[in-house]
């Protein structure tokens, strides 16, 4: 029965062919003809995107290389400005170390002259207040024996007037 089967399935195809046969030719060539208009449009379509894709990645590219430049340059600008801060600064501690050296030195040599002047003034204010306390001494040393040299002629005059009294006395008695 299958080959009987088969010549039936192949007679209604061969009718069919017979019947619809111009028009399934002209729908299959019709689509054939669509089918090679949408395999061109999506070539055409796929060479534009790939085209689009390369200019686009191009274009990245280009500005990835320019940004990375960018970079760099105002790294490096600000890696130099950081330097030539850096070196002024040690420029300017280093002149400031020698200036408060300077200075250093001076006020010890200030303190050293005025130490010595000082140290001069007081040796000098020293043996005048000892000179003074000299003076002082001798002149009381010599007030001392006056007024013993004194204390003997008052009692000498207190004789002499003890002994003139007792004559006075002695010569009207």
């Amino acid at each position: 029965m299958a080959a009987a089967d088969q010549d039936a399935v192949s007679g209604m195809e061969q009718v069919r062919d017979l019947l619809f046969g111009a028009q399934v030719k002209q729908i299959e060539d019709r689509i054939k003809r669509q089918d090679e208009a949408l395999n061109e449009r999506i070539n055409k379509f796929s060479s534009e995107v790939g085209a689009s894709f390369a200019r686009l990645e191009t274009l990245f590219q280009d500005r990835l290389k320019e940004e990375t430049s960018q970079r760099s340059e105002g790294r490096n600008l600000v890696e130099n400005k950081i330097e030539r801060l850096k070196e002024e600064i040690v420029s300017s501690l280093n002149a400031l170390s020698g200036s408060l050296s300077k200075t250093e030195s001076q006020l010890n040599e200030l303190i050293n002259a005025n130490s010595d002047r000082f140290n001069g003034a007081l040796r000098d204010q020293r043996d005048e207040t000892l000179k003074a306390i000299g003076d002082l001494a001798a002149a009381l040393r010599k007030e001392l024996v006056s007024k013993a040299s004194l204390a003997e002629i008052f009692v000498k005059l207190a004789g002499d007037a003890t002994g003139a009294d007792a004559n006075e006395s002695g010569g009207n008695g």
